[in-house]
């Protein structure tokens, strides 16, 4: 008799076992997909016009604050039509103070810039906004006052509304020292209110 106990009641504790794994594991797998989505959270930090930049040589820093746009349309002296993006960019309050600006210049006659990777120009002849590519400048604090400005790099463009951009900068920096610092990160930008 107490043989078939026993066997009852390892039966049972088998049982329960095996019960509490499923539901732990369940409660685990729950724990795990329910929330917010890590996307989510990366979509909403950028939904307020924010960037967000990692730094590396002189300045090993993170970058934070708010980025507007602007669009204009100029015409070069020979007559070509370009199309401008400029990117302003100041450090949120509580971070490392600093500015900067992004010009992105393309020649164009659907008078807009569109989606895309724009590559950084050294040599800008005439005037600064009748060019292809990017131009750059950046001052911060930390750094003392003489300027940086875009060396080489990309900014890519992977979406462009009447009221919104977003993208991608990867920009080498630097100054007439030879001091240079590299920035990367992602940006969403919304229409300067002028």
């Amino acid at each position: 008799m107490l043989h078939i106990f026993l066997r009852q009641y390892s039966r049972t504790i088998e049982k329960t076992h095996k019960f509490v794994r499923f539901f732990s594991w369940l409660f685990v797998f729950g724990l795990f997909f329910s929330g917010v989505d890590n996307s989510e959270v990366n979509r909403a930090f950028y939904l307020d016009g924010k960037y967000h930049l990692n730094t590396s040589g002189t300045l090993n820093k993170e970058l934070v604050g708010d980025i507007a746009f602007e669009i204009a349309h100029k015409k070069s002296v020979k007559g070509k039509m370009y199309s401008t993006l400029q990117l302003n960019l100041k450090n949120s309050d509580d971070g490392i103070e600093h500015s900067m600006q992004f010009l992105i210049s393309s020649v164009n006659k659907h008078k807009s810039i569109t989606k895309g990777v724009y590559k950084v120009v050294n040599n800008i002849d005439g005037f600064i906004n009748c060019f292809d590519g990017v131009f750059g400048f950046a001052n911060v604090q930390l750094l003392g006052e003489e300027p940086f400005f875009a060396n080489k790099g990309v900014i890519t463009i992977y979406h462009l509304e009447d009221e919104k951009v977003q993208g991608y900068i990867d920009v080498k920096m630097q100054n007439q020292n030879k001091k240079y610092f590299k920035i990367k990160g992602k940006f969403q930008a919304y229409k300067n209110k002028i």
